[in-house]
């Protein structure tokens, strides 16, 4: 109960009274709740219907054990994923998934192609997933894109992941790579010395 001084002295307001004063206003209060129901609906209907799609790829640890062969790739999960990160969303990656796609059809009218460079790089997400693998490191990550058409938006999250699951592949290869000149060079100098 809420008390309310007046100066008869102090003023008691019921439930049961509150309940009374909501009952006579009841129609202002359905009109009031229609109205504000009807512009929630309006702002919503008007607003763009966006897609999510994500593509999780899941980082594979060396097969072989380190204490025989040691790891062709040194870097961490996280600094692996900024540096390919980096060339994917080169804008020369980009532009060709723009156009193969389609996209920003109508941003293009009034836009320059910087800016809906921009566009698509922040309708892409980069998450890591932590967890996947022992000490809570990140084991997998996740990749996303935000737009109008959800075949088209599942499409370009796709071929998001394969160019990340691609570029790691190129990576790890010249890394191998320059571990075999490594362990040749090596060899032959020790053919060399005995």
């Amino acid at each position: 109960m809420t008390t309310h001084k007046s100066p008869i002295g102090p003023v008691q307001l019921a439930p049961l009274s509150i309940a009374r004063t909501l009952w006579k206003r009841k129609l202002l209060i359905l009109i009031c709740s229609v109205a504000v129901s009807l512009a929630i609906a309006l702002v919503v209907y008007k607003l763009p219907t966006r897609y999510s799609a994500e593509a999780l790829i899941l980082v594979d640890a060396q097969k072989i054990p380190e204490r025989f062969v040691s790891s062709t790739v040194s870097s961490d999960v996280q600094d692996r994923l900024a540096t390919i990160s980096q060339q994917i969303l080169s804008s020369t990656r980009l532009v060709k998934i723009i156009e193969d796609f389609d996209l920003y059809r109508e941003e293009k009218k009034s836009f320059v192609q910087e800016e809906i460079l921009e566009m698509m790089r922040k309708d892409i997400s980069i998450k890591l997933e932590r967890g996947w693998i022992v000490g809570n490191r990140p084991g997998a990550f996740r990749i996303g894109y935000l737009g109008r058409d959800p075949a088209v938006v599942a499409q370009v999250a796709n071929r998001i992941a394969n160019l990340f699951i691609e570029e790691n592949l190129k990576t790890r290869e010249v890394q191998a790579e320059g571990t075999s000149d490594f362990i040749d060079t090596q060899l032959q100098e020790s053919k060399k010395r005995l």
